[in-house]
């Protein structure tokens, strides 16, 4: 797997299992605001995680982020609250947008 960007901060979803079923990634971008994505695996339809392909598809939804806000499952919804409050705190200075 690829290292995330330095200015990304990550949590893997898990399910009742402790398996890895997501992503919710927080990065700062370049007009210094800091964008949330996720990505979430479609287990009832057969896939397998990947750690690249999670984290890349998180991070696009970063980059678009908050056009995809009504979007979050409820799945990722604990994972997201998490995240964002590092983000709060890690990106010092930095809007959420």
């Amino acid at each position: 797997m690829t290292n995330p960007p330095n200015n990304t901060i990550f949590q893997y979803v898990r399910n009742r299992r402790r398996e890895r079923i997501g992503v919710v990634v927080a990065t700062k971008r370049s007009d210094n605001t800091v964008g949330l994505g996720f990505s979430l695996c479609a287990t009832n339809r057969g896939d397998t995680f990947d750690k690249t392909t999670a984290l890349n598809i998180a991070l696009g939804r970063a980059e678009n982020f908050p056009h995809f806000i009504d979007a979050v499952p409820s799945s990722v919804s604990n994972d997201w609250g998490i995240v964002y409050d590092r983000a709060c705190r890690y990106f010092k200075g930095c809007e959420i947008a």
